[in-house]
């Protein structure tokens, strides 16, 4: 991810860029947290900003069909920089009964 794309996106240079498509791996779980905590201190330096500031962190494990955890990345955003959203859809069709994400 370039410099200023990483910056602008609040990531730190800490997180790990895996390309899984080119690996042959199938995903089929992505699952994300989200959690709100003082910055860390080497997450600070690296974004600029005070230690213990706010952050978010945002962890996301993918697993495989047998789950597996096939990546782990763990990415620091600082707290004004940092936006969530989300959209849902109804699943009308027999299999799949209920909210999904889109």
């Amino acid at each position: 991810m370039p410099e200023d794309l990483r910056h602008s996106l609040g990531a730190t240079e800490t997180e790990e860029e895996v390309d899984l498509a080119q690996e042959a791996l199938h995903v089929v779980e992505v699952a994300v947290d989200v959690s709100a905590r003082p910055m860390p201190a080497d997450a600070a330096v690296a974004l600029g900003v005070e230690p213990g500031s706010p952050s978010m962190t945002v962890v996301r494990r993918y697993r495989d069909d047998r789950g597996e955890l096939l990546c782990l990345s763990v990415t620091e955003h600082a707290g004004d920089r940092y936006t969530f959203a989300q959209t849902l859809k109804r699943a009308w069709d027999t299999e799949n009964k209920g909210w999904a994400p889109a």
